[in-house]
């Protein structure tokens, strides 16, 4: 039997209400982490250099948030002037050229 829209035997999870399995995981985890501070340090302050490096940057990313690209959109208008960059350095290398050539 397919899902219907707005069954109502539908016995889930209220909306809005916490999910007691992650809660008890992260406060158990937070429990861990506290009772081992000092041990974590001494083993972190062990590791080269580079090492301790890439395991402070892999941990921040489950504590700070990771930035989403953001694309620019610019409508073009009759005032805004197009060129193209290696035109204007093939032109340049140009006019060197013959101002050498004149001197």
């Amino acid at each position: 039997m397919p899902f219907e829209k707005n069954h109502k035997l539908a016995k889930g999870r209220p909306k809005g209400s916490k999910n007691l399995a992650n809660t008890k995981v992260r406060e158990s985890f937070g429990l861990l982490l506290d009772n081992n501070l000092e041990r974590m340090q001494n083993d972190l302050d062990d590791l080269e250099p580079k090492d301790r490096l890439k395991l402070l940057i892999d941990i921040s990313s489950f504590i700070i948030p990771k930035l989403k690209s953001v694309e620019v959109k610019q409508e073009s208008n009759s005032n805004t002037a197009l060129f193209n960059v290696q035109n204007l350095f093939n032109n340049m290398q140009i006019k060197e050229n013959n101002e050498e050539k004149s001197v």
